[in-house]
């Protein structure tokens, strides 16, 4: 279960990307970081996990600032979501969801490959005025699969969004 980031702020810049997974048979549950705070610029990425039959936990930094510069986890990766190869595997990706204005985000669902894996995929939900967005759906390749992916509020990609309405 991979969950992108959550960014509540204004005239911020996210650039994030879930971790990468590359397994067999294994239960993966990574959240990236949660960043509150105004005028920030954060750079995060999850972890890097390889491993085979293994149950395997991680959750990125919690960060509250407001006017300061940010990187987690040592990288310089402009958001893609999670990327799984296996088989047997039980996928869960959510893009960032992002309340706020003035805030530009760049984010590609998940890419998926690999044989009787569930799949579930929804792009970002954007609540906000003078946003930004630019989102490409998910490219998922399976055989024997059972996949449910539901698109965004957003419109394909390089979209301009105006959503004004308080989240519910």
């Amino acid at each position: 279960m991979c969950s992108s980031s959550s960014v509540m702020c204004s005239s911020s810049s996210v650039m994030c990307s879930s971790s990468s997974v590359m397994c067999s048979s294994s239960s993966v549950m990574c959240s990236s970081s949660s960043v509150m705070g105004s005028s920030s610029s954060v750079m995060c990425s999850s972890s890097s996990v390889m491993c085979s039959s293994s149950s395997v936990m991680c959750s990125s930094s919690s960060v509250m600032c407001s006017s300061s510069s940010v990187m987690c986890s040592s990288s310089s990766v402009m958001c893609s979501s999670s990327s799984v190869m296996g088989s047997s595997s039980s996928v869960m990706c959510s893009s960032s969801s992002v309340m706020g204005s003035s805030s530009s985000v760049m984010c590609s669902s998940s890419s998926v490959m690999g044989s009787s894996s569930s799949v579930m995929c929804s792009s970002s939900s954007v609540m906000g005025s003078s946003s930004s967005v630019m989102c490409s759906s998910s490219s998922v390749m399976c055989s024997s699969s059972s996949v449910m992916d539901s698109s965004s509020s957003v419109m394909g990609s390089s979209s301009s969004v105006m959503d004004s309405s308080p989240r519910q």
